[in-house]
């Protein structure tokens, strides 16, 4: 008491409001339907590779085993990169020559004919059961052929059309060949297409080409055919005698190196050396892959909630207070499902993504077939 004065006591102290009940979690939009502006389905993408080891669309150097003349050789040569006694040499290709009489090549066994096997393989394997023989531009049958066939592994879907030059050198200089589909559509080529090869040039840096002597303007039929589906090329060896000569013109010149019955000459090597003199194949490979693109919406409302056990009690509520009423959650898969429910696909972030009632995500996932 002060001058008499009574003194009024001081209020007790509030208490704090009480905090507001658990929020319960809910389990609302695990699975959100996609509709049709979500999808984008056969979208189509044209990717090229370079043909040789490494990526490499450039051939320099052409290498033989010095053990496989004695054993494949009278029916083909493998063409490696580099010296084939390294441990890093890869087969690039291979070269064959083939005669529909057995001509070409000399075998102590008799009914050995190497060539005449190699010719039926592969009319058996390129041409239709009612032809009997390779006939190249104009009309020309041929007796014989040469044969480069790619290693598989090397080309994805096809050898790229349009996209390669070959140079072959012999006396008669040095000369280059491609393909004749430049200007052709042939994102639809199937298993049985087929090109002409002829005299020409490919600029690389705008992987167009030029040709210089169309497959029917060559005096003995065209140069040659090529199956990209199929990595080969298949040539016409009375063109090629034409155009480059020595060493090509050992044995008859009337057809190559056979007129009737066996030469003692190896065709598929004299072949291959026109490619040691001229010491340049470029070529690249071609892949087209069909995608599909899902564009996944997390909105704002959905996909806040999680059914990870640390998520929430056993009571349904969530186990850390401050996320009442303010969830957070990070993405970091989402998964496709089909109509069952069942999972068929899954794609993973590349980092969490932080999910609230406040931010929205939009994933897209990309499926290539």
């Amino acid at each position: 008491m002060a001058n008499g004065t009574p003194q009024t006591p001081a209020p007790p102290p509030r208490r704090p409001p009480p905090p507001p009940p658990a929020q319960p979690v809910s389990i609302v939009g695990i699975y959100v339907p996609f509709y049709d502006e979500d999808i984008i389905a056969n979208a189509v993408q044209r990717n090229t590779y370079g043909l040789w080891t490494g990526g490499s669309g450039s051939l320099t150097a052409f290498y033989t085993s010095s053990t496989q003349s004695g054993s494949t050789g009278k029916y083909y040569y493998d063409v490696y990169n580099i010296d084939p006694s390294a441990s890093t040499s890869e087969k690039q290709f291979a070269v064959a020559y083939g005669h529909i009489d057995g001509g070409g090549y000399t075998s102590s066994v008799y009914g050995d004919y190497p060539t005449k096997a190699i010719y039926y393989q592969y009319r058996n394997t390129l041409l239709d059961p009612s032809d009997t023989y390779f006939t190249f531009a104009g009309s020309y049958n041929s007796n014989d052929i040469f044969v480069i066939n790619f290693q598989r592994s090397r080309y994805k879907q096809k050898i790229d059309p349009g996209n390669w030059e070959l140079t072959l050198t012999g006396a008669s200089g040095s000369f280059h060949f491609i393909d004749d589909s430049n200007g052709i559509d042939d994102t639809t080529a199937t298993i049985a297409s087929v090109y002409s090869i002829v005299s020409g040039s490919l600029d690389v840096a705008n992987a167009t080409s030029s040709i210089k002597t169309a497959a029917t303007a060559e005096p003995s039929g065209g140069v040659g055919l090529f199956y990209p589906a199929r990595g080969i090329m298949v040539f016409n060896p009375r063109a090629l005698v034409d155009k480059i000569g020595a060493p090509l013109t050992t044995g008859s010149a009337t057809e190559c190196f056979s007129t009737s019955s066996i030469y003692s000459t190896d065709n598929a090597r004299l072949f291959l050396s026109t490619f040691q003199s001229g010491s340049s194949f470029y070529a690249r490979s071609e892949e087209s892959v069909n995608s599909t693109h899902y564009f996944c919406r997390a909105k704002n409302k959905a996909n806040n909630f999680s059914t990870n056990p640390s998520f929430y009690t056993s009571s349904g509520y969530f186990r850390h207070r401050s996320m009442n009423y303010d969830p957070q959650v990070y993405i970091t898969t989402v998964g496709l499902y089909n109509e069952g429910n069942e999972l068929v696909a899954v794609a993973k972030l590349s980092q969490p993504y932080l999910k609230n009632f406040e931010r929205e995500a939009l994933i897209k996932v990309k499926l290539d077939f």
